[in-house]
């Protein structure tokens, strides 16, 4: 209830950092349950909570995380970067609560997860991502377009082939031949076909375009009186 926490801050705001069981915090609960409006309002009174622990070592960004609330992630992201590298009690990092690296048995939570693979060393992030198994595949084209551009060796922590990874290929392209050779080099036989048909169709369409300008261009030459653009 947003508005109602808004009316409770603005007479108490001490209320926001007030413990009840485990060391939770008020922000704890609103991160928990993926109430980001409500998690903004207790950031905007006491923005040090976003990197408190409860008695777990849990900030609220492991439990926004570990439930897959986006948008909670995103606003205590915005307050404190540095939460995203924290690490709980069990070396849980809120990437890896998001990939549920803690409990196999527990869905990816790829939305949130993608907030987060911009923070931290890439290798870590990689390596995360590949724990995860199949499920998180779609997070290196992610990644890749996040983070280039990516060393040799951190490249060669991407799977190869790795389906969806042709996402990134425009980010790779506007960087570098070398990356794109890189990530081309990663790519499913099925979107190396998709994209070996592109290039035969884009040659075929330069060609005829060719064609067109020549057989336009001749007349201008053979009388460049008549030609005014």
């Amino acid at each position: 209830h947003a508005a109602a926490l808004q009316a409770l801050l603005a007479v108490a705001p001490q209320a926001a950092m007030t413990a009840r069981i485990f060391g939770r915090l008020p922000a704890h609960l609103a991160a928990e349950r993926g109430h980001a409006e409500a998690l903004r309002a207790l950031l905007a009174v006491a923005p040090h909570t976003a990197m408190t622990a409860d008695s777990h070592g849990r900030l609220p960004a492991h439990l926004a995380a570990a439930g897959g609330h986006a948008a909670a992630v995103e606003a205590l992201l915005a307050e404190a970067p540095d939460a995203a590298l924290a690490v709980t009690e069990d070396g849980h990092t809120p990437l890896q609560l998001a990939l549920a690296l803690h409990d196999p048995e527990q869905p990816c939570q790829l939305d949130a997860a993608r907030l987060l693979l911009p923070y931290g060393p890439a290798a870590a992030v990689l390596a995360a991502i590949s724990a995860a198994g199949a499920e998180a595949l779609p997070l290196f084209s992610d990644f890749g377009i996040a983070r280039l551009p990516l060393t040799e060796a951190e490249w060669a922590l991407v799977p190869a082939p790795c389906p969806g990874l042709g996402r990134a290929l425009p980010a790779a392209l506007a960087y570098s031949p070398a990356q794109a050779r890189q990530l081309v080099q990663r790519l499913t036989a099925e979107d190396v076909s998709q994209l070996r048909t592109a290039a035969l169709a884009l040659h075929r369409a330069q060609k005829m375009l060719a064609g067109l300008s020549h057989s336009v261009v001749l007349p201008c030459v053979a009388h460049p009186g008549s030609c005014h653009d």
